[in-house]
């Protein structure tokens, strides 16, 4: 339970931050983006992060799993207005909760693996050091899971590996702040969807870190 309390605590705080930032970024630039255009830099852009991500259904898995750890990369290319196409790449590996383990599961190591495109749009003019921006775009998910079991001896559930391949949608916001010509840093937080032969897998991503040029 402690954790549960502590995780909703840090997840609202660092939702909270990023769009405390992402306001901040359009007050300190909404003077100056009619005056200066912005114009694609046509140099690819890479994306190194991680972090968290909490489930949101459906209850079985949020009622078993905690949150996982997190990381991505991503490379897009700057056009025109502000946006850009981002080819990215997720890796989710979730841990069962301890209410789980005490009612005889042994963890199954599920893995969320995501391949994907989003467009993204910058908020603000270039050269703000401070943007706020917007994405939504959607791919493949690959959910892994290896067998597992429920129970103690002798009445013990045994479950097979799965592997199974989904579409995903995602839509969320993040800020970014660039550290000079050729890096910056970056946090984000999106909420995703997956359909499934059990229904619709929901999570919301929170993640951070460096871009490169």
């Amino acid at each position: 339970m402690n954790f549960k309390k502590n995780f909703n605590h840090t997840f609202k705080n660092a939702v909270t931050g990023i769009l405390s930032a992402g306001i901040l970024a359009l007050v300190f630039g909404s003077n100056a983006s009619a005056q200066i255009p912005q114009t694609p830099s046509l140099k690819p852009k890479v994306y190194i992060g991680a972090g968290f991500s909490a489930l949101t259904g459906p209850s079985s898995f949020t009622n078993n799993f905690g949150a996982s750890l997190s990381f991505m990369g991503a490379v897009s290319l700057p056009l025109a207005g502000g946006f850009e196409p981002v080819a990215k790449f997720h890796y989710h590996d979730y841990s069962l909760a301890n209410a789980a383990t005490t009612l005889g599961f042994t963890d199954p190591n599920t893995r969320f693996i995501m391949y994907g495109v989003d467009g993204k749009y910058s908020l603000g003019p270039p050269l703000v050091p401070v943007k706020l921006y917007l994405l939504g775009g959607g791919g493949i998910l690959n959910l892994k899971q290896d067998a597992y079991s429920i129970g103690t001896a002798p009445a013990i559930l045994n479950f097979p590996a799965i592997s199974s391949s989904n579409f995903y949608f995602n839509i969320g916001a993040g800020v970014d702040l660039k550290l000079g010509p050729a890096f910056a840093l970056f946090a984000e937080a999106k909420y995703t969807t997956a359909s499934n032969d059990a229904g619709s897998i929901g999570f919301f991503p929170v993640l951070a870190g460096i871009r490169i040029l």
